[in-house]
Protein backbone atom coordinates (compact mmCIF):
# COMPACT_ATOMS: atom_id res chain seq x y z
CA UNK A 1 0.00 0.00 0.00
CA UNK A 2 2.92 2.30 0.74
CA UNK A 3 4.63 1.76 -2.63
CA UNK A 4 1.14 2.19 -4.37
CA UNK A 5 0.85 5.16 -2.35
CA UNK A 6 4.44 6.55 -3.65
CA UNK A 7 4.19 6.25 -7.37
CA UNK A 8 1.13 8.02 -7.20
CA UNK A 9 2.65 10.86 -5.48
CA UNK A 10 5.00 10.67 -8.15
CA UNK A 11 2.91 10.25 -10.75
CA UNK A 12 1.37 13.97 -9.85
CA UNK A 13 4.64 15.53 -9.03
CA UNK A 14 5.40 14.44 -12.74
CA UNK A 15 2.09 15.88 -14.21
CA UNK A 16 2.76 19.04 -12.42
CA UNK A 17 6.33 19.05 -13.78
CA UNK A 18 4.98 18.70 -17.17
CA UNK A 19 1.79 21.44 -16.23
CA UNK A 20 4.98 23.87 -14.94
CA UNK A 21 6.82 23.23 -17.81
CA UNK A 22 4.17 24.08 -20.44
CA UNK A 23 3.28 27.54 -18.88
CA UNK A 24 7.09 28.26 -18.82
CA UNK A 25 6.78 27.58 -22.45
CA UNK A 26 3.47 29.50 -23.15
CA UNK A 27 4.53 32.61 -21.29
CA UNK A 28 7.96 32.50 -23.55
CA UNK A 29 5.48 32.22 -26.42
CA UNK A 30 3.51 35.17 -25.33
CA UNK A 31 6.82 37.42 -24.69
CA UNK A 32 8.33 36.20 -28.27
CA UNK A 33 4.87 37.16 -29.59
CA UNK A 34 4.76 40.72 -28.11
CA UNK A 35 8.15 41.12 -29.61
CA UNK A 36 7.79 39.84 -32.79
CA UNK A 37 4.59 42.43 -33.20
CA UNK A 38 6.87 45.26 -31.75
CA UNK A 39 9.64 44.27 -34.45
CA UNK A 40 6.91 44.06 -37.24
CA UNK A 41 5.76 48.01 -36.28
CA UNK A 42 8.89 49.10 -37.59
CA UNK A 43 7.27 48.89 -41.24
CA UNK A 44 5.32 52.15 -41.05
CA UNK A 45 8.10 54.26 -39.66
CA UNK A 46 10.12 52.85 -42.57
CA UNK A 47 7.94 53.72 -45.82
CA UNK A 48 7.56 57.23 -44.07
CA UNK A 49 11.15 57.68 -44.20
CA UNK A 50 11.65 56.13 -47.46
CA UNK A 51 8.46 58.74 -48.26
CA UNK A 52 10.64 61.68 -47.21
CA UNK A 53 13.40 60.47 -49.41
CA UNK A 54 11.43 60.59 -52.13
CA UNK A 55 10.51 56.64 -52.41
CA UNK A 56 6.97 56.07 -52.14
CA UNK A 57 3.90 53.40 -53.64
CA UNK A 58 4.73 49.87 -53.88
CA UNK A 59 8.65 50.50 -53.95
CA UNK A 60 8.47 51.94 -50.50
CA UNK A 61 5.72 49.23 -49.17
CA UNK A 62 7.84 46.15 -50.08
CA UNK A 63 11.10 47.74 -48.86
CA UNK A 64 9.19 48.21 -45.30
CA UNK A 65 7.90 45.04 -44.89
CA UNK A 66 11.07 43.10 -45.96
CA UNK A 67 13.00 45.40 -42.74
CA UNK A 68 10.03 44.37 -40.75
CA UNK A 69 10.25 40.49 -41.95
CA UNK A 70 13.76 40.47 -41.29
CA UNK A 71 13.81 41.79 -38.13
CA UNK A 72 10.80 39.18 -36.73
CA UNK A 73 12.80 36.34 -37.83
CA UNK A 74 16.03 37.74 -36.21
CA UNK A 75 13.80 38.52 -32.68
CA UNK A 76 13.42 34.37 -32.46
CA UNK A 77 16.70 33.31 -34.40
CA UNK A 78 18.41 35.48 -31.58
CA UNK A 79 16.34 34.08 -28.71
CA UNK A 80 16.82 30.46 -29.91
CA UNK A 81 20.23 31.47 -29.61
CA UNK A 82 20.43 32.94 -26.36
CA UNK A 83 18.32 30.33 -24.95
CA UNK A 84 20.25 27.71 -25.81
CA UNK A 85 17.64 25.85 -27.61
CA UNK A 86 18.77 22.34 -29.21
CA UNK A 87 16.57 22.26 -31.97
CA UNK A 88 15.34 18.96 -33.52
CA UNK A 89 16.06 20.27 -36.99
CA UNK A 90 17.54 23.64 -38.62
CA UNK A 91 18.31 25.06 -41.59
CA UNK A 92 22.13 24.37 -41.76
CA UNK A 93 23.56 21.33 -43.49
CA UNK A 94 25.10 21.33 -47.60
CA UNK A 95 23.31 23.75 -50.41
CA UNK A 96 22.71 20.39 -52.16
CA UNK A 97 20.52 18.94 -49.49
CA UNK A 98 19.30 22.19 -48.40
CA UNK A 99 17.79 22.85 -52.14
CA UNK A 100 16.50 19.57 -52.24
CA UNK A 101 14.41 19.59 -48.86
CA UNK A 102 13.18 22.98 -50.42
CA UNK A 103 12.08 21.59 -53.69
CA UNK A 104 10.67 19.03 -52.10
CA UNK A 105 8.82 21.58 -50.01
CA UNK A 106 7.64 23.46 -53.18
CA UNK A 107 6.46 20.82 -54.89
CA UNK A 108 4.21 19.49 -51.67
CA UNK A 109 2.68 22.80 -51.13
CA UNK A 110 1.64 23.37 -55.29
CA UNK A 111 -0.02 19.89 -55.28
CA UNK A 112 -2.10 20.57 -52.20
CA UNK A 113 -3.14 24.01 -53.44
CA UNK A 114 -3.99 22.57 -56.69
CA UNK A 115 -6.35 19.94 -55.02
CA UNK A 116 -7.83 22.09 -52.59
CA UNK A 117 -8.83 24.24 -55.24
CA UNK A 118 -9.75 21.71 -58.11
CA UNK A 119 -11.88 19.85 -54.97
CA UNK A 120 -13.53 23.48 -53.31
CA UNK A 121 -14.54 23.89 -57.46
CA UNK A 122 -16.35 20.92 -57.70
CA UNK A 123 -17.91 21.32 -54.71
CA UNK A 124 -19.39 24.91 -56.25
CA UNK A 125 -17.49 26.74 -53.26
CA UNK A 126 -15.09 28.51 -55.43
CA UNK A 127 -15.51 29.65 -59.34
CA UNK A 128 -13.04 30.69 -61.91
CA UNK A 129 -12.38 34.10 -62.91
CA UNK A 130 -10.38 34.35 -65.72
CA UNK A 131 -6.36 35.12 -66.73
CA UNK A 132 -4.89 37.43 -63.72
CA UNK A 133 -3.34 40.37 -64.19
CA UNK A 134 0.60 39.41 -63.42
CA UNK A 135 2.90 42.53 -61.73
CA UNK A 136 6.26 40.97 -61.71
CA UNK A 137 7.67 43.51 -59.37
CA UNK A 138 4.86 42.70 -56.97
CA UNK A 139 5.48 38.82 -58.16
CA UNK A 140 9.11 38.97 -56.77
CA UNK A 141 8.59 41.40 -53.81
CA UNK A 142 6.27 38.71 -52.48
CA UNK A 143 8.52 35.25 -53.46
CA UNK A 144 11.17 37.32 -51.62
CA UNK A 145 9.31 38.53 -48.64
CA UNK A 146 7.66 34.84 -48.48
CA UNK A 147 11.27 33.40 -48.36
CA UNK A 148 12.85 35.29 -45.74
CA UNK A 149 9.50 35.01 -43.78
CA UNK A 150 10.94 31.71 -41.61
CA UNK A 151 9.48 33.29 -38.20
CA UNK A 152 6.89 30.70 -38.05
CA UNK A 153 8.61 27.72 -38.65
CA UNK A 154 11.41 28.68 -36.04
CA UNK A 155 8.93 29.53 -33.73
CA UNK A 156 6.48 26.96 -34.12
CA UNK A 157 8.70 23.75 -36.04
CA UNK A 158 11.60 25.06 -34.20
CA UNK A 159 12.18 26.32 -30.80
CA UNK A 160 8.53 25.21 -29.39
CA UNK A 161 8.62 21.87 -30.62
CA UNK A 162 12.27 21.20 -29.42
CA UNK A 163 11.25 22.91 -26.11
CA UNK A 164 7.96 20.83 -25.62
CA UNK A 165 10.24 17.50 -26.81
CA UNK A 166 12.08 17.97 -23.25
CA UNK A 167 8.94 17.17 -21.18
CA UNK A 168 6.42 15.22 -23.51
CA UNK A 169 6.60 12.76 -25.94
CA UNK A 170 7.05 14.11 -29.77
CA UNK A 171 3.45 13.34 -30.40
CA UNK A 172 2.35 15.39 -27.44
CA UNK A 173 4.94 18.24 -29.03
CA UNK A 174 2.95 17.72 -32.34
CA UNK A 175 -0.29 18.15 -31.73
CA UNK A 176 0.60 21.19 -28.67
CA UNK A 177 2.60 23.23 -31.33
CA UNK A 178 0.12 22.59 -33.98
CA UNK A 179 -2.83 23.84 -31.68
CA UNK A 180 -0.86 27.14 -30.68
CA UNK A 181 -0.08 27.16 -34.77
CA UNK A 182 -4.00 27.09 -35.24
CA UNK A 183 -4.93 29.56 -32.39
CA UNK A 184 -2.35 31.81 -33.05
CA UNK A 185 -4.91 33.06 -36.02
CA UNK A 186 -7.64 33.52 -34.31
CA UNK A 187 -7.94 36.92 -34.49
CA UNK A 188 -7.20 36.93 -38.04
CA UNK A 189 -9.74 38.86 -40.01
CA UNK A 190 -12.92 36.83 -40.83
CA UNK A 191 -11.73 33.89 -39.36
CA UNK A 192 -14.10 30.81 -38.90
CA UNK A 193 -14.04 27.24 -36.20
CA UNK A 194 -13.46 25.45 -39.58
CA UNK A 195 -10.36 27.71 -40.43
CA UNK A 196 -8.57 27.31 -36.88
CA UNK A 197 -9.23 23.19 -37.44
CA UNK A 198 -7.70 23.44 -40.61
CA UNK A 199 -4.48 25.95 -39.61
CA UNK A 200 -4.00 23.27 -36.58
CA UNK A 201 -3.90 20.14 -39.05
CA UNK A 202 -1.58 22.05 -41.11
CA UNK A 203 0.52 23.03 -38.41
CA UNK A 204 0.21 19.20 -37.71
CA UNK A 205 1.10 18.17 -41.29
CA UNK A 206 4.51 20.23 -41.43
CA UNK A 207 5.76 19.04 -38.08
CA UNK A 208 5.60 15.87 -39.06
CA UNK A 209 7.30 16.35 -42.78
CA UNK A 210 9.88 18.47 -41.02
CA UNK A 211 10.18 15.52 -38.13
CA UNK A 212 10.48 12.81 -41.21
CA UNK A 213 13.65 15.59 -43.02
CA UNK A 214 14.85 16.66 -39.86
CA UNK A 215 15.29 20.16 -42.01
CA UNK A 216 13.42 23.13 -41.13
CA UNK A 217 14.21 24.04 -45.26
CA UNK A 218 11.55 21.49 -45.92
CA UNK A 219 8.87 23.32 -43.73
CA UNK A 220 9.78 26.90 -44.32
CA UNK A 221 9.68 25.90 -48.52
CA UNK A 222 6.10 24.52 -47.46
CA UNK A 223 4.77 27.67 -45.96
CA UNK A 224 6.34 30.28 -48.38
CA UNK A 225 4.65 28.60 -51.36
CA UNK A 226 1.64 27.89 -49.67
CA UNK A 227 0.72 31.26 -49.19
CA UNK A 228 2.61 31.88 -52.74
CA UNK A 229 0.06 29.58 -54.25
CA UNK A 230 -3.17 30.96 -52.86
CA UNK A 231 -1.97 34.52 -53.40
CA UNK A 232 0.12 34.62 -56.48
CA UNK A 233 -1.51 31.44 -58.43
CA UNK A 234 -5.30 31.68 -57.76
CA UNK A 235 -5.57 35.21 -56.42
CA UNK A 236 -7.70 34.40 -53.30
CA UNK A 237 -7.01 35.51 -49.89
CA UNK A 238 -4.54 34.30 -47.60
CA UNK A 239 -5.33 33.63 -43.71
CA UNK A 240 -8.17 36.44 -44.05
CA UNK A 241 -5.61 38.70 -45.79
CA UNK A 242 -8.58 39.86 -48.43
CA UNK A 243 -8.30 40.98 -52.12
CA UNK A 244 -5.21 39.96 -54.30
CA UNK A 245 -4.83 42.34 -57.23
CA UNK A 246 -1.91 40.36 -58.91
CA UNK A 247 -2.17 36.53 -60.03
CA UNK A 248 -1.37 33.93 -62.97
CA UNK A 249 -5.57 32.99 -62.68
CA UNK A 250 -8.43 34.42 -60.37
CA UNK A 251 -10.92 32.45 -58.78
CA UNK A 252 -13.30 34.05 -56.01
CA UNK A 253 -15.12 32.44 -53.31
CA UNK A 254 -18.87 31.64 -54.23
CA UNK A 255 -21.69 31.28 -51.56
CA UNK A 256 -21.21 29.97 -48.00
CA UNK A 257 -21.71 26.93 -46.04
CA UNK A 258 -18.46 24.19 -45.47
CA UNK A 259 -17.41 24.12 -48.80
CA UNK A 260 -17.86 28.08 -49.45
CA UNK A 261 -14.25 29.94 -48.91
CA UNK A 262 -15.72 33.31 -47.21
CA UNK A 263 -13.79 36.08 -46.68
CA UNK A 264 -10.85 33.80 -45.06
CA UNK A 265 -9.59 32.29 -48.21
CA UNK A 266 -9.08 28.64 -49.24
CA UNK A 267 -7.96 27.68 -45.63
CA UNK A 268 -12.16 28.21 -43.81
CA UNK A 269 -13.74 25.02 -46.25
CA UNK A 270 -14.08 21.64 -45.93
CA UNK A 271 -11.70 21.01 -49.66
CA UNK A 272 -8.62 21.98 -47.29
CA UNK A 273 -9.77 19.76 -44.11
CA UNK A 274 -9.62 16.58 -47.06
CA UNK A 275 -6.67 17.34 -48.45
CA UNK A 276 -4.89 18.24 -45.56
CA UNK A 277 -6.55 15.38 -43.45
CA UNK A 278 -5.60 12.92 -46.41
CA UNK A 279 -1.82 14.26 -46.56
CA UNK A 280 -1.33 13.70 -42.92
CA UNK A 281 -2.86 10.10 -42.93
CA UNK A 282 -0.09 9.46 -45.98
CA UNK A 283 3.17 10.89 -43.60
CA UNK A 284 1.70 8.84 -41.31
CA UNK A 285 0.94 5.50 -42.79
CA UNK A 286 4.89 6.54 -44.60
CA UNK A 287 6.56 6.70 -41.11
CA UNK A 288 5.18 2.99 -40.15
CA UNK A 289 7.92 1.29 -42.44
CA UNK A 290 10.90 3.64 -41.71
CA UNK A 291 10.00 4.92 -38.12
CA UNK A 292 11.48 8.63 -38.88
CA UNK A 293 9.34 10.43 -36.64
CA UNK A 294 10.80 10.05 -33.05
Amino acid sequence: MSSLKHKSREKGSGNRGVLGQLLLTLVAFLGLQVLIRYAGSVRGPVVEMLGSWGIAGQEARFVGSLVATVLMAAVVALYIKVSRTRLMADARGSWKRALGEYAKGVVVSLVMIGAIVALSYLGGGVRYVGLGRVNAVEFAAVMLIGVVNVREELLFRGWMMSQMKGYMSVWGAVVASSLLFGLSHAFNPNVTALALVNLSLLGAFWALCMLRSRSLWTVMAMHTFWNFAQSKIVGMAVSGSGHNSSSLVKFEGVGGGLWGTGAFGLEGNLATTIVIATALIVVVAADRKKRMIR
